[in-house]
């Protein structure tokens, strides 16, 4: 699914969440597409994830994949766009998405030339606090669940999913270790969008994700309640409903460059120590 071509502003892909669907993001293509504040638009596609959409063969027994085959796809959209338009190339990752475009950048060759990661995380269970005990037993429960049924049912959390993803996910909330390396190795430049009232998302699981990049390439932003307009909320996957602000957010990214000085209600967090 693509929409309106502007060659300035190159081709925005977005990777969608865990289990949903590229409808979901049809108000973030649309503005991302029409472009922001003076700046013409992006081209616009969603790299839908595997057995979601309408025809995409089902998670089952027999059918099964892996992060590193998400991965694969999204590199190889990359690719597709970067040959077709001859222009950079920005991956915009939505939580699972956001792990995949990490993941992409350090084993492909198709690396994308900037990622926003929007409610991103490496979510290991003490990250938590309090939740930290149900989260575990949660996905503790993964690795049987999927050996009797063959794969993570919809009845579950972001069902249905298939057993090797899932249990590669399972395993990073158990050992903080997720599939790709937190070494600070990531170069392309970044923009890490936190959302303020996030449910799935800690800080602390947050700037864990953040370490597979190198320091010098990321610019953080917090997206709250003050910056939602009507309708809109900064949830893990309520801030797709009215999407406008941070579609602007990452176009003035996108043309800026790095260490532009954002104004109004457009802060930027300051880097982070440690």
């Amino acid at each position: 699914m693509t929409h309106g071509i502007h060659e300035r502003q190159g081709t925005a892909l977005i990777s969608p969440a865990m289990g949903v669907p590229a409808r979901v993001y049809r108000r973030l293509s649309e503005a991302l597409a029409s472009g922001a504040s003076a700046q013409s638009g992006f081209e616009v596609g969603v790299v839908a994830r595997r057995g979601v959409e309408c025809g995409s063969p089902r998670p089952a027994r027999a059918v099964d994949w892996s992060y590193e085959d998400e991965a694969d796809d999204l590199a190889e959209a990359i690719a597709a766009a970067r040959a077709r338009t001859g222009g950079p190339v920005l991956v915009i990752g939505h939580s699972l998405g956001a792990q995949l475009a990490a993941l992409a950048a350090q084993r492909s060759d198709h690396r994308p030339d900037g990622i926003v990661a929007i409610g991103a995380s490496v979510p290991w269970f003490r990250h938590y606090g309090r939740r930290a005990v149900p989260f575990a037993a949660l996905a503790a429960s993964v690795r049987p669940v999927t050996a009797v049924v063959g794969h993570w049912p919809r009845q579950g959390f972001a069902g249905p999913t298939p057993r090797t993803l899932m249990r590669q996910w399972a395993r990073m909330v158990l050992t903080g270790r997720p599939p790709f390396d937190l070494d600070g190795s990531i170069r392309v430049r970044a923009l890490m969008v936190r959302l303020g009232d996030d449910e799935l998302v800690t800080d602390q699981a947050a700037a864990a994700y953040e370490a597979a990049f190198s320091r010098d390439v990321v610019t953080r932003w917090t997206y709250d309640e003050s910056c939602c307009p009507a309708g809109g909320d900064a949830t893990h996957l309520g801030w797709s409903r009215a999407p406008e602000v941070v579609a602007r957010r990452i176009a003035e990214w996108w043309t800026s460059g790095p260490g532009a000085v954002v104004t109004g209600e457009m802060r930027e967090d300051a880097p982070e120590s440690g």
